[in-house]
This record gives structure tokens, C-alpha cells and sequence, in this order.
């Protein structure tokens, strides 16, 4: 009798062991993370990023709310039916379910920690935000019809109060409008170059982005005319090559004649062009 009491001892003592063990590992005190990627406090029809992490004994649910100038919420909660350390989705505002103005995110992110009751840990994250979803507003006054394939063009533009950047895209080139020419500071003018080695059916048209990312296009008439650019054949003798293209390589200098000759017109020149690009995106009124 006195065995199996002890026996029967033993075994309350092993399952309370186990479960201590067990519980230790949800028993932690780090709270989820939660981060938003955002440039700045207005929101838009782009997709907001949200991310959300935690350390310890992994996400049980996530509850996100939108709170609108007029006191109403939208939310929506996202369960975790197995331990998850870190997630990532966006949030959307439309002109259909938004409502322009002030409003506030709220994140609500609770781990599966047996802490709090058995509640777990839990992260309140506000973000206060302006809501805007209209895009901005372009209007052509003048532009230059003609345009050599090669050649630059110019296009005065008008856009609306609320547009932080604008200028004219031509296939992947982008060019800076500017303003402060007319008394209107909403008028901008535009020189833009067509790149000689896009094709004359490049798409060509003005952009306007406002603070919270809703962006415009619009075209505008031109015609581009094909020019024919004369190529000419040039003799490099080898000695011009190690006086006078040598010297430009810094580090360590290539042996052979056809390396230095690619290295400078290749390489050397990639970077010189990327520097002029960068150097002529900063230019000013």
C-alpha cells in the first residue's frame, strides 16, 4: 500500500514537472512589434505595409482598426491557429470605404504568452494619419509638337495646389518639372530630353504625385521625327591607348591593349554617365 501511495506521489510530481516545463516556454514577457511603413502622415489608395513580429511564444491574433473622422471604425482580425513569429500584409484605403480626413490606425497584436490569465502579451499601436485618395489634378497650357528622336522638348503645365512632384516621363526617364516662372506658383515648365536610344513610340506624358502617393498622367501632343545620326569609323593606335586611356583606370590597371580599351569605354563610362544623371536630377530653380 505504502508503494503505491509513494508510486502514485511520483507520478503527480512527474506530470507537474512536465507541465512546468511545458509552460515555461509560454510563459515570457516580449511583447509583439509592430512597425508601419510609412514616408510620412498622409495615406492614400497606395497599399500600407504593416509588419508585425514577436520573440517569444509566437502571434495568436492581430486586430486592425481604421477610426475615421466621424467616430466610425472599420476593422479586421486575423487568427493564428499555430505559432507565428513574424507576418506581413497591407491595409487599402479606396474612395468607396474611406472617408477623406484625419483618422487613426489602430494595431492590435497579442502573443500566446500564459501571462496576463492566460491573455497574453499584448501590443496597442496607433498611427494618426490624413486620408486622401483623390489624385491630383494636370493641365496642359503649351507644349512643343515636334520633337528630334535625340533631341529635348519643352511643356508648360498647370497642376493642383496639393502635388508634391511632377515632371514629364518619357519611356523610363523621368524629368523634374519646375516652378516659380509664372506668377501662378502652380505653373510649371518642363524641358525633357527623348532619349536617342528609345524607340520613337516611347510613351511620353506628364505625372503629378501628391503627398499620400495618388499619382495623375497626362499626354500631351507631339510628334517625334526621325533623325539620322552619322556614325564615323576611328583608328586608335595602341599607343594612344597606353598614354592617354591608361592614366583614367584607377587601381588595379589592365595588361592587355583590348582590356584597357573596354575597361575605359564600358565600365569607366557607366559610371560616368550614372554620375552626370545623378548630378543634373539635382538641379534647382
Amino acid at each position: 500500500m505504502v508503494l503505491i501511495k509513494r508510486a502514485f506521489i511520483l507520478l503527480i510530481i512527474a506530470v507537474i514537472v512536465t507541465g512546468v516545463i511545458y509552460s515555461f516556454n509560454y510563459i515570457e514577457w516580449y511583447k509583439p512589434e509592430v512597425s508601419i511603413n510609412l514616408d510620412s502622415e498622409y495615406v492614400g489608395t497606395e497599399p500600407v505595409n504593416i509588419k508585425i513580429t514577436d520573440r517569444g511564444s509566437g502571434l495568436k491574433y492581430v486586430i486592425v482598426k481604421i477610426q475615421f473622422a466621424d467616430k466610425s471604425v472599420r476593422d479586421k482580425r486575423k487568427d493564428y491557429s499555430s505559432a507565428k513569429f513574424s507576418d506581413s500584409f497591407d491595409i487599402k484605403f479606396d474612395t468607396k470605404t474611406s472617408i477623406e480626413g484625419p483618422a487613426k490606425i489602430i494595431i492590435e497584436a497579442v502573443d500566446r504568452s500564459y501571462l496576463n490569465f492566460l491573455h497574453g502579451n499584448k501590443t496597442v499601436f496607433e498611427k494618426d494619419v490624413i486620408i486622401d485618395t483623390k489624385p491630383p489634378q494636370l493641365e496642359v497650357i503649351g507644349s512643343q509638337e515636334y520633337l528630334n528622336h535625340g533631341g529635348s522638348g519643352l511643356v508648360i503645365y498647370k497642376t493642383s495646389s496639393d502635388t508634391k512632384s511632377s515632371g514629364v516621363v518619357v519611356d523610363d526617364y523621368f524629368f523634374p518639372g519646375y516652378n516659380g516662372y509664372f506668377k501662378d506658383s502652380n505653373v510649371y515648365l518642363c524641358f525633357f530630353a527623348f532619349p536617342y536610344n528609345k524607340s520613337k513610340d516611347s510613351s511620353v506624358f506628364i505625372i503629378g504625385v501628391d503627398k499620400a502617393g495618388n499619382s495623375t498622367r497626362n499626354s500631351f501632343y507631339n510628334r517625334i521625327r526621325p533623325v539620322s545620326y552619322r556614325k564615323s569609323s576611328i583608328n586608335i593606335s595602341e599607343k594612344f591607348i597606353l598614354n592617354k586611356m591608361l592614366s583614367l583606370i584607377k587601381g588595379e590597371k589592365p595588361s592587355d591593349i583590348k582590356d584597357i580599351f573596354l575597361k575605359v569605354n564600358s565600365e569607366l563610362r557607366k559610371k560616368n554617365d550614372s554620375k552626370i544623371s545623378q548630378i543634373s536630377k539635382k538641379s534647382s530653380n
